[in-house]
């Protein structure tokens, strides 16, 4: 093993003791629309379900100037394990519902839809850029 290679599992237990919170990754499977009722029904497969770390980095809120109005642009980021199962399988528009977060129990039931994802050589993390569904 690299020493690059072993600095970054070093680096990936710090992250993972920092993933406090758990959420649920979830993808459309089926969207169909009953032609009876006229209702839309969506089947749900799990991508991934385990620790995850929820934060707004101050870096990446900017203000944007839309019409004369200053709107205040938020991107949280939610991490999850590089190695677990299931998440180099997330993609954007897949949901994530935060399950457990003993720190501020709030945010449990919130979902997020993912708007992307970073990848890179010696990630500690798997970062998903998230905006809140409403």
């Amino acid at each position: 093993m690299s020493i690059a290679a072993g600095v970054a599992r070093m680096g990936r237990r710090q992250a993972e003791s920092l993933m406090e919170s758990t959420c649920t990754i979830t993808k459309v499977a089926a969207d169909e629309i009953d032609p009876e009722t006229g209702l839309r029904t969506q089947t749900t497969t799990t991508i991934y379900t385990g620790k995850c770390r929820l934060r707004l980095p101050s870096s990446w809120a900017a203000d944007v100037d839309a019409a004369g109005q200053m709107l205040a642009r938020q991107m949280p980021e939610i991490s999850i394990p590089v190695e677990a199962a299931g998440s180099g399988d997330v993609r954007p528009d897949m949901s994530v519902t935060i399950t457990a977060n003993p720190l501020d129990t709030s945010v449990v039931g919130v979902t997020f839809r993912v708007r992307g994802i970073q990848f890179q050589t010696h990630s500690t993390a798997r970062r998903l850029q998230v905006e809140l569904m409403t």
